[in-house]
């Protein structure tokens, strides 16, 4: 009777099969996990950056509203998971508008020169900065800070 040398070498190939498509399996696992590690990290980012905006946005609207005296404009409002209030990232709390030095309003367009300075005029710009924090998701928190300046118009005295 003859033996067979070949025994087990099947039980091998399947075994090293079975390792090879583990490996492939646990290399796409931990692909997936980074992508939805990344896709989760953006979707913090621009829901920070729009809350930003917004606040941008609504502190335009309160110095139209404010336009003589805009320091008093101070945001520190919350949309849904996401805070954004007036003041740079480090401070926590809401800060008033900064204004610059005020410089003297060009004439009209169309008008004289000495048109312009009878209106007695001066432009006066305000720095707006908005912070906007985001805790959509998880407990990382993501900011984003917009600054813009905004001109107003206030009469001579």
């Amino acid at each position: 009777m003859k033996t067979s040398t070949n025994r087990g070498s099947s039980l091998l190939l399947v075994l090293i099969a079975l390792l090879i498509l583990s490996l492939i399996g646990l290399t796409a696992l931990t692909q997936s996990s980074a992508e939805i590690n990344t896709s989760g990290n953006f979707y913090k980012d621009k829901s920070a950056f729009y809350t930003a905006d917004a606040g941008i946005q609504v502190g335009m609207d309160e110095i139209r509203k404010n336009f003589i005296n805009p320091t008093g404009v101070i945001l520190d409002n919350y949309l849904f998971n996401q805070r954004y209030y007036s003041g740079t990232m480090v401070d926590t709390t809401a800060q008033h508008v900064k204004a610059f030095m005020g410089f003297n309003a060009p004439p009209p367009v169309g008008q004289s020169i000495e048109m312009g300075g009878e209106l007695n005029m001066r432009a006066v710009p305000w720095q707006l900065t908005v912070t906007a924090v985001s805790k959509a998701g998880t407990a990382k928190q993501i900011r984003k800070q917009l600054q813009t300046v905004v001109i107003t118009m206030v009469p001579e005295y």
